[in-house]
């Protein structure tokens, strides 16, 4: 049982680090601090969007999938491997953590008196009074780093969504309180593992942080694929995907009345959490009170 949650603590180390930390401050080197909240809130809706769309889909591919290895242990690898591109990906177009001696400051503001640094990605800022072009490169990188994290997103909802299904499959009726309470250790252990990782960000960098957070994953992922042994997939006819019964699977479960309260009261949760966590509230709205303390209080380990 402990063999088969391990996957949850490495989610939730890489969830954490991932949407508090790294995200959040890529975004800022990438737009500045003015554009930094629109660009994000559009980048996490659009991650959403995609994950509501895919989950069901990858879900319906795992039921039906016939192979040796079982029909969810293999839509894990595939999730968890082509992961790594989205986050090399992001980890290339925004790799710097604002050098100090590669902002912007020196040029203030362009002809239409908006901060040149808000549209720009900083070491690409000449000493130069033409920023025009220098714009259009900068809306480049936000476009292409918004791709590699919706390739990385939605390769962690493949996973996520074959990883709740092991679960559903491989929990004995009989231990499933055991099983959530063992889950729930694993996520909060996860959640305070990569907080405590978050600590190291600036010294570490964007490249080794990525690293770390692909790390973990893998090895945890690898360590319940392992030790899990499916039953490989029977043959089985199933009925022909049809556009409209998967549309119609999205309202379905809605009908039935103790669905729905699960699904509204998850929902509430589910938007709460984002709130604070995927939109870089909780970062960008405890920045200046930690910049205030590190005044007062010059931490080695403190940045500002």
């Amino acid at each position: 049982m402990l063999l088969l949650n391990v996957t949850w603590f490495g989610m939730q180390f890489m969830y954490l680090l991932f949407s508090v930390e790294v995200v959040p401050s890529q975004i800022r080197e990438l737009v500045g601090d003015k554009a930094k909240g629109h660009i994000l809130g559009i980048i996490a809706a659009s991650s959403s969007v995609l994950t509501f769309i895919a989950s069901p889909l990858v879900g319906m591919l795992s039921d039906r999938l016939q192979s040796k290895y079982g029909k969810r242990r293999p839509v894990m690898v595939v999730g968890t491997a082509l992961m790594s591109i989205g986050f090399v990906g992001m980890a290339v177009i925004a790799r710097n953590l604002g050098d100090k001696e590669t902002t912007c400051s020196s040029l203030g503001s362009s002809s239409n008196g908006t901060d040149v640094c808000s549209h720009v990605v900083k070491p690409l800022c000449p000493n130069t009074t033409n920023t025009s072009e220098y714009e259009i490169q900068g809306q480049v990188h936000v476009v292409i780093y918004s791709v590699f994290f919706l390739i990385g997103t939605g390769c962690y909802a493949v996973l996520n969504v074959a990883y709740n299904g092991l679960m559903a499959d491989m929990t004995h009726p009989s231990v499933r309180g055991f099983g959530s309470g063992l889950m729930g250790t694993m996520v909060v252990l996860g959640m305070l593992a990569g907080a405590s990782a978050g600590i190291f960000y600036k010294t570490v960098g964007v490249a080794g942080t990525f690293s770390i957070m692909y790390a973990v994953l893998v090895t945890t992922v690898t360590i319940t694929v392992i030790s899990i042994k499916e039953q490989p997939s029977k043959k089985k006819l199933h009925s022909p995907v049809r556009w409209k019964h998967v549309l119609l699977s999205y309202w379905e479960p809605l009908k039935d009345y103790d669905f729905r309260w699960v699904f509204i009261t998850r929902f509430l949760m589910q938007m709460g959490v984002s709130t604070v966590l995927g939109t870089g509230w909780l970062t960008w709205s405890t920045y200046p009170a930690v910049c205030a303390l590190r005044q007062r209080f010059p931490w080695q380990w403190c940045h500002c």
